[in-house]
């Protein structure tokens, strides 16, 4: 499980450009999720973060709360299969 320091120093080496970092949002977001999920293959929260967060980028206005949106449904979404 990755520390909240550590978790916080990866989150901060990004950018504010939320496309143009997209695919380490994506990493990172998968990370943190499959660290609280141990149960849960990797690959499925993989495909679970990258399709939601292809979705929401499509649809959104405000795209700056992107990764924090994925984030939480996808938690939201693997919590429930518990």
């Amino acid at each position: 499980m990755t520390s909240k320091s550590q978790t916080n120093n990866e989150w901060s080496k990004l950018s504010f450009d939320i496309s143009e970092d997209k695919e380490a949002f994506k990493e990172q977001i998968t990370n943190s999720i499959n660290g609280q999920f141990k149960s849960t293959d990797r690959e499925d929260v993989k495909k679970a973060v990258d399709d939601k967060y292809e979705e929401l980028l499509k649809i959104a206005s405000v795209t700056q709360h992107i990764p924090a949106i994925t984030e939480g449904l996808i938690k939201s979404k693997f919590r429930a299969m518990e």
